[in-house]
């Protein structure tokens, strides 16, 4: 059952939909369309390694131990696949993302992350085992820990949408800290038709600064799909050329977070034939490689003090 909290005023801070609008629609419209169709991509080689795997290893498959156990007092340490470093962090506290590198929900969250010069270390999530979340009684990547601050020492923030949004609403707004900004992206718990705790987070498209008031409800997208999902791909990224209205970006002359968060998804394929086809059925490349070389080049830092002006 999902509880519908659109009416509800959470204490005294604005909800606001980060996406700039285009013609009706919004920039994170089509940030959505890109994803859904890029996932639909990726997901056929996930679920051909998984069944091989399976193949392989028969009947172990089935024995992976029960991993929603109640979260560990303190931040269990792990192996660090490697560490990004800036000389402009804008945040006091360690970060650590738990990730599959090809993940496009992880490709997002790198991105914004890179742009705005964050450091951070990573954790490579073992794909089968997941021994690396066993300690999380959430079971999805990615996962975004802060250090050193919280009840248990450490804040772990779930969802890419949710760590984009709330990492930018600390932009508009640092004299709010990062533990109370996440308390205003509640998690929803229920059960699917088959019994398995999902979660959702009505929030996650809303940054928050300032003085409340409701928000407007973001619309469920329903996707129809080619049978070859790349021409459905083909067709998202034409929309996005277009709404983008021979502007650099859906920012303007900057990415906000609706560009931020289509090129991670489709960095995630970036060197596959699917990305090359892509390159030569669409007209994307342009604006792909701008907002990679923003994104590298960490051109986001520095541009949150327009925020507080």
């Amino acid at each position: 059952m999902k509880i519908d909290i659109s009416c509800i005023k959470i204490d005294t801070v604005q909800k606001v939909n980060h996406a700039k609008y285009w013609k009706g629609h919004n920039s994170n419209y089509f940030s959505k369309k890109i994803f859904n169709r890029v996932s639909c991509v990726a997901g056929v080689t996930t679920l051909i390694c998984a069944s091989y795997y399976r193949y392989v290893y028969g009947d172990t498959f089935n024995n992976i131990p029960n991993v929603l156990a109640a979260k560990e007092k303190g931040f269990p340490q792990f192996k660090i696949s490697r560490s990004i470093k800036s000389k402009h962090h804008p945040l006091g506290v360690k970060l650590t993302l738990f990730q599959y590198q090809t993940c496009p929900f992880c490709c997002k969250v790198r991105a914004m992350l890179d742009y705005r010069g964050y450091s951070y270390d990573v954790v490579e999530v073992n794909s089968i085992w997941r021994t690396q979340i066993k300690w999380s009684k959430y079971k999805k990547v990615p996962i975004l820990v802060c250090e050193g601050i919280g009840e248990d020492d450490y804040l772990q923030i779930n969802d890419s949408s949710v760590v984009m949004s709330l990492f930018e609403s600390h932009l508009w707004d640092n004299s709010q800290s990062i533990e109370k900004l996440l308390t205003y992206f509640p998690a929803i718990e229920s059960k699917d038709t088959r019994g398995k705790t999902v979660y959702d987070f009505p929030n996650k498209y809303f940054i928050m600064f300032q003085e409340g008031t409701p928000y407007a409800n973001d619309k469920f997208l329903k996707h129809k799909l080619h049978d070859d999902v790349r021409f459905s791909l083909y067709e998202a990224c034409r929309e996005w050329n277009n709404a983008l209205q021979k502007e650099p970006f859906m920012g303007g002359n900057s990415p906000n977070l609706a560009d931020l968060s289509a090129y991670g998804v489709l960095s995630s394929i970036e060197g596959c034939t699917a990305f090359q086809d892509l390159l030569e059925h669409t007209k994307i490349g342009k604006w792909y490689y701008r907002t990679k070389e923003a994104v590298i080049n960490h051109k986001g830092i520095g541009l949150q003090d327009q925020f507080r002006e």
